[in-house]
C-alpha cells in the first residue's frame, strides 16, 4: 500500500486506516495489501537518502520521536570520534558548514539510522504495527536493531 496525501492530517487518518486495514482515499492498494489482507513491512533506505534538516520537524512536533532520536544520538556520539553533535549535523541549515558533514559517510549512517529508528518508534505509537522490517544497506541494520537482534550499544 502507497499513502498519497496533502497534509498532516489526512496522513494521519490514511494511516490509521492503513493500520486498522480499513479503506481511506489516500490509500493506493493492490494485491496483497492490508486492505485485502495481506501483511505491512516497513523498509528503510540506505545511504543517499539523507538531506540536512531530516528529523527537524519531527523533533519539535512528536515527543516519542524526539525521546528516540535523544537516545540513538546519545549512545551513537560515543563512538562518533568528531567534534559536532550527530543531531546538530541532522538538524544543520542547508548550505552550512554542519549541513556538508552530512554529506560524509561518517555522519550519514548514523543520521539514517537515528531517524529510521525514531521514525519507526512514531509509526509504533501511531498504531502501525508492521509484520516485516526490511533495510537497504545501512537501513539492514535499521531493521535488524528495531526487531530486537541488534541491541543499541
Amino acid at each position: 500500500a502507497g499513502v498519497v496525501t496533502a497534509d498532516r492530517t489526512e496522513l494521519r487518518e490514511a494511516l490509521a486506516a492503513l493500520a486498522a486495514g480499513t479503506a481511506h482515499p489516500a490509500l493506493v492498494t493492490g494485491p496483497g495489501s492490508a486492505e485485502t489482507g495481506g501483511r505491512l513491512a516497513v523498509m528503510f533506505s540506505g545511504q543517499g537518502s539523507q538531506r540536512p534538516g531530516m528529523g527537524r520537524d519531527l523533533y519539535e512536533s512528536f515527543p516519542v520521536y524526539a525521546e528516540a532520536l535523544d537516545e540513538v544520538c546519545t549512545a551513537l556520539d560515543q563512538h562518533l570520534d568528531t567534534e559536532v553533535p550527530l543531531r546538530d549535523v541532522m538538524f544543520a541549515e542547508p548550505g552550512s558548514e554542519h549541513a556538508a558533514l552530512l554529506e560524509t559517510t561518517l555522519y550519514t549512517q548514523p543520521a539514517l539510522f537515528a531517524h529510521h529508528v525514531a521514525g519507526y518508534r512514531l509509526l509504533q505509537k501511531a498504531g502501525v504495527q508492521p509484520t516485516a522490517l526490511i533495510g537497504h544497506s545501512i537501513g539492514e541494520l535499521s531493521a535488524a536493531h528495531l526487531t530486537g537482534t541488534l541491541p543499541l550499544a
